[in-house]
C-alpha cells in the first residue's frame, strides 16, 4: 500500500522529534546558547529546517550576541558548537590526538559511508603536498600553463569572430581538473575517465552525505543503501583504482629494469610512490589517496575562479588595471617565467576580496536550490561555508578562560561573520578589489595580508599547523588561470542581467552553477607573452 503524504511527513516528522529528544537528553556536549529560535517554545525541528535557508542570518545572530564566548545553531543532522576566533591562537598547533582537523572532516563527510575514512589511515599526501609539491611550485608554472592552454582550446567554444555564452562553472571545472590531474597523476590528465571521476567523487560524496544527514546515525547503514549516489561512490573508487594501480606497477616495473638511464616522472603520485612507508605504498592505497586530493582541490578552485570572474565581470573597472599588471610583469620576468605570480599583488588582492565576500569550502559539503526547483545535478554541487577552522575534541580540553570541551566535541569558527565585522574590516560591506593592494603598500605590512595567507580573522584557508596544506597549489593555479583568461579574452555580463547571484543552503555558499557570461577572444590576445 502506498505511503500518503500526511503518513509521510508524519514520519519524517516523528524522526525529527526523536533525533532532538534524544540528542538533548542524552548529549555531553558543551552548554551554550542556542541562536536562530523564533520563540522559546519552537520545536526544535522547526528550528533545524530553518537553518537549510536561513543559516547567514542564525550565525550572524549567534557571533553579534556572543563573538567573544560561544554559541550553538541547529543544523538537521547535528547542533553545530561555534567559539570564538579569540581562542584560535591557543588552538592552531595543538596535535592531531588532541584536537583533529581530519576527524572533523570524516565526520562530516560520513568517511565510512564514502571511503573518506581513508584520511584517517596516514598524511601521506599531505606530507608530499608540504615536502615536494608546494617547494617545486614555481617550477611547475610551465606544466601549470602547458596543460591550462591545452584545456582552454578545448573547453571555450569558438568565440574568435561573436561573443559566446560561456557557463562559466563548467568550463573552468573542466580545466581545473585537467591542470590538477597533471601535476597529481602525469599522463592521466587527457584520460577523459580520470577527468570525469576526479569530478564526480566529490559529487557523489556530497549527494550521499546530504541524504543520509536527513536520518540519525544509527539509521545511516540502512540509509545508504537505498541512496543511488551511496553505490556511485564506489563505482567511482572501483575506477580510480582501474586507473591508478596499474600506472603505479608499471612504473615500479621500469625503475627496477630502468637502471641509470631511467628518469622518473615528475608528478605526485611518482612522489606519493617514493616517499610512502611499508604501510603506505599499495597501490591501491595511493589510488584512494589520489582520489581524496580530488575531493579537497577540484571544486574549491573552481568556486574561487569562477566567482572571480563574476566579481570582475560585474565591476569591469578592476580589469584594466589588472591587464596592465599582468603586462607589466611579463615584460619585467620576460613572459610566464617563475617569478610572476609573486608579482602580481593587485590580483592578490582582488582575489582575497573576493573570498572574503564569496567564501570557499574548507572540507564539507553543501547542496543548494537553483532557480525555482531543488537540484540534484553534479553541475551544481559547488562549495563555499560561512564556518572554518573545524576541529573533533580527541582528549578533553580545557581552554585558557576556563571553558571545557569533552573529548568527542566538533566545533568550528564563523569565518563568515568575521569577514564583514566592522571592529576589523573597514566598509566591510563595500567589495573593494584594491583592499589588500593597499594595505601592502605600507612597508611594515608588504608581506601580509596575502590571499593564500591565514591568520586570526581570516579563516577560510584554515589556520595554524593544519591549515589547508594545498592553498599555495590553488593559489598559483587561480592566478595563472585568471591572467591568461584576462590576456586572452573579454567577457562581460549578459545584456541586461546583473553579476550572477551566490547560492546557499545550510551554512555553505557558492556561485551559481548556471551563471553564463559572454567571451570573446581579444584582438590583442596574449600572443607575444
Amino acid at each position: 500500500m502506498a505511503v500518503t503524504v500526511v503518513e509521510a511527513l508524519f514520519i519524517i516528522g516523528t524522526i525529527f522529534f526523536l533525533r532532538s529528544y534524544i540528542s538533548a537528553k542524552f548529549s555531553k556536549d558543551v552548554k551554550a546558547p542556542l541562536v536562530g529560535l523564533r520563540y522559546s517554545w519552537e520545536p526544535q525541528f522547526l528550528t533545524r529546517l530553518r537553518f537549510t535557508n536561513g543559516a547567514r542570518n542564525a550565525l550572524n545572530e549567534g557571533y553579534s550576541k556572543f563573538k567573544d564566548s560561544k554559541f550553538k545553531v541547529l543544523r538537521n543532522d547535528k547542533d553545530v558548537l561555534v567559539i570564538s576566533n579569540k581562542y584560535v591562537d591557543e588552538l592552531r598547533s595543538l596535535p592531531e590526538d588532541t584536537l583533529s582537523p581530519l576527524q572533523a572532516h570524516v565526520n562530516a563527510l560520513l568517511g565510512h559511508h564514502t571511503g573518506v575514512d581513508t584520511l584517517l589511515g596516514s598524511n601521506l599526501h599531505t606530507r608530499m603536498l608540504q615536502q615536494k609539491l608546494t617547494p617545486k611550485l614555481t617550477e611547475m608554472l610551465p606544466i601549470i600553463r602547458s596543460e591550462l592552454q591545452y584545456g582552454m582550446q578545448v573547453e571555450f567554444p569558438p568565440c574568435k569572430e561573436d561573443w559566446a555564452a560561456v557557463n562559466v562553472t563548467r568550463v573552468m571545472l573542466r580545466l581545473v581538473a585537467r591542470i590538477s590531474a597533471r601535476m597529481f597523476v602525469g599522463p592521466l590528465c587527457r584520460n577523459e575517465e580520470w577527468l570525469r571521476v576526479s569530478i564526480d567523487y566529490s559529487l557523489d560524496v556530497f549527494r550521499t552525505v546530504l541524504v543520509m544527514r536527513l536520518f540519525p546515525p544509527f539509521l545511516h547503514p540502512i540509509v545508504g543503501p537505498m541512496v543511488p549516489a551511496w553505490w556511485q561512490v564506489r563505482r567511482d573508487i572501483k575506477l580510480a583504482q582501474k586507473l591508478i594501480v596499474p600506472l603505479v606497477e608499471e612504473r615500479r616495473k621500469e625503475a627496477a629494469s630502468g637502471g641509470d638511464s631511467y628518469e622518473k616522472p615528475n608528478d605526485l603520485l611518482q612522489w606519493m610512490n617514493d616517499g610512502a612507508n611499508k604501510s603506505e605504498s599499495a597501490p591501491s592505497t595511493l589510488a584512494a589517496k589520489q582520489l581524496l586530493l580530488t575531493l579537497a582541490s577540484i571544486h574549491t578552485t573552481t568556486m574561487s575562479v569562477t566567482h572571480a570572474l563574476y566579481d570582475l565581470a560585474a565591476m569591469p573597472e578592476y580589469i584594466q588595471p589588472l591587464r596592465e599588471e599582468i603586462e607589466q610583469v611579463l615584460q619585467e620576468e620576460g613572459g610566464w617565467q617563475k617569478g610572476v605570480l609573486s608579482k602580481l599583488r593587485k590580483m592578490d588582492s582582488f582575489l582575497k576580496e573576493s573570498q572574503r565576500m564569496s567564501p570557499p569550502n574548507n572540507g564539507k559539503f553543501p547542496v543548494f536550490a537553483s532557480g525555482k526547483a531543488w537540484c540534484w545535478s553534479k553541475e551544481i554541487l559547488m562549495r563555499g561555508t560561512a564556518v572554518a577552522f573545524n576541529r573533533v575534541v580527541m582528549k578533553p580540553l580545557t581552554l585558557s578562560d576556563g571553558t571545557f570541551l569533552p573529548q568527542g566535541t566538533h566545533f568550528t569558527m564563523p569565518a563568515g561573520p568575521l569577514a564583514f565585522d566592522e571592529n576589523i574590516i573597514k566598509d566591510p560591506h563595500k567589495f573593494d578589489g584594491l583592499r589588500y593592494y593597499n594595505m601592502r603598500l605600507n612597508p611594515a605590512e608588504s608581506g601580509r595580508h596575502q590571499f593564500a595567507m591565514t591568520d586570526g580573522n581570516s579563516l577560510h584557508f584554515g589556520h595554524g599547523k593544519y591549515a589547508c596544506p594545498g592553498r599555495f597549489l590553488a593559489s598559483n593555479e587561480i592566478k595563472t588561470m585568471l591572467g591568461h583568461i584576462l590576456m586572452e579574452y573579454d567577457f562581460k555580463l549578459k545584456d541586461g542581467q546583473s553579476r550572477p547571484a551566490n547560492k546557499s543552503i545550510n551554512e555553505y555558499i557558492f556561485p551559481d552553477p548556471d551563471g553564463e557570461l559572454m567571451f570573446k577572444t581579444r584582438v590583442a590576445s596574449e600572443s607575444g607573452h
